[in-house]
């Protein structure tokens, strides 16, 4: 018999979180209560994910996403990726990162290059905001209507 998870598949405000550290020492069940996680599908992360799936249903949890990647090291590497696979999920979206420091070449980056602004570092990571137009320029898709200039 198969399991259908009845996911949540928008959390309470437009941001995702992203997990591309390959042993994530966080508590993955807590993300998923309150916003969608994008998460590398690694062996360090495999007994996290598989809780986070067997209990989704029962915890109403966020839709929990692995991810597959040729090398868990290249975290970088892996959050463009996973960008990538957002931009086909969702219209816009912020992202807070875990498993990546905010280095001065990843701020720019995100800047010049995804239209994402680095506003803050977290513990493990950082939080990143869409700049309002310029990400959904990259993407040659128009702004949405409240955030034209």
């Amino acid at each position: 018999m198969e399991m259908h998870l009845p996911w949540k598949y928008h959390g309470a405000t437009n941001t995702i979180e992203i997990i591309v550290d390959p042993e994530f020492p966080g508590h993955l069940l807590s993300l998923a209560a309150t916003r969608c996680v994008w998460i590398v599908d690694t062996p360090g992360n495999q007994q996290a994910i598989d809780n986070a799936w067997g209990a989704g249903g029962e915890m109403n949890l966020c839709e929990v996403s692995r991810c597959k990647v040729e090398n868990p090291e290249s975290r970088q590497e892996n959050l463009l990726t996973i960008m990538g696979m957002l931009d086909d999920h969702y219209l816009t979206y912020d992202m807070i990162v875990h498993g990546l420091e905010p280095s001065e070449v990843m701020k720019q980056l995100l800047r010049e290059e995804e239209g994402f602004e680095v506003s803050e570092p977290t513990p493990d990571g950082f939080v990143a905001r869409r700049v309002p137009g310029i990400r959904e320029h990259f993407l040659g898709r128009a702004a949405p209507e409240g955030e034209r200039s």
